[in-house]
């Protein structure tokens, strides 16, 4: 099993948890968090918007492949094959479940 790990600008929220839903992927979510990036700081931004929002999801080995694949070309979709600057990261951890 792999964690993944999502971030992104909870403005994409909606778009994103209808991508989960479809791929019927369970997951932990963190509203509200806030930091800086790549794409700017949202430290200050608290009347303005600009949170993130991030999920925890435990993928099992032999859905992780089919999943990276969709996960990447939703990602093109979203950035325009990589011309639109995009607040979205996925990153891969080691996961083992212990009860």
């Amino acid at each position: 099993m792999q964690m993944v790990l999502m971030t992104f600008r909870s403005s994409m929220e909606d778009d994103l948890l209808k991508w989960l839903k479809a791929e019927g992927i369970s997951f932990t979510y963190v509203a509200n968090a806030r930091g800086k990036g790549e794409t700017g700081q949202d430290l200050d931004r608290i009347y303005g918007g600009g949170t993130n929002t991030m999920l925890f999801a435990g993928i099992p080995d032999e859905q992780l492949s089919g999943f990276r694949d969709r996960a990447y070309n939703l990602n093109r979709k979203l950035t325009q094959d990589g011309q639109v600057s995009l607040p979205f990261h996925v990153f891969v951890l080691p996961c083992i479940q212990w009860f």
